[in-house]
């Protein structure tokens, strides 16, 4: 069953803020992982551990909204770019879910 009507602001600007909690927190750990670290310091791994701990509550968030917007707007009725857009985020989140899930895990197994 699709709906051939227009999406409105609201859902748009929901789409765009889900996409950015998503994906701003692996892009962010993609960053973090890839510089090399020289001279590590208590302060430095604080600081990491900090900015580690605040990409996931965004990324938590952005899950948040993407269940909210899966039960409002239900994109997998809607044909096109809201099915695909949803598709792609669903996948980014899962993904990165599981990865500092792995993390955190294996952090607390070696505590």
């Amino acid at each position: 069953m699709n709906k051939t009507k227009s999406r409105t602001v609201g859902q748009r600007v929901l789409s765009v803020l889900i996409a950015i909690c998503v994906w701003l927190p692996d892009i962010g750990l993609g960053i973090h992982l890839a510089v090399p670290i020289k001279g590590f310091s208590m302060a430095d791994a604080m600081g990491m551990a900090s900015i580690f701990f605040w990409l996931l509550k965004i990324e938590l968030f952005g899950i948040l909204l993407l269940v909210v917007y899966a039960f409002w707007i239900k994109p997998w009725r809607h044909a096109g770019r809201v099915s695909i857009i949803f598709k792609i985020n669903v996948y980014g989140a899962s993904a990165s879910f599981f990865l500092f899930a792995n993390f955190i895990f294996g952090w607390c197994r070696l505590t």
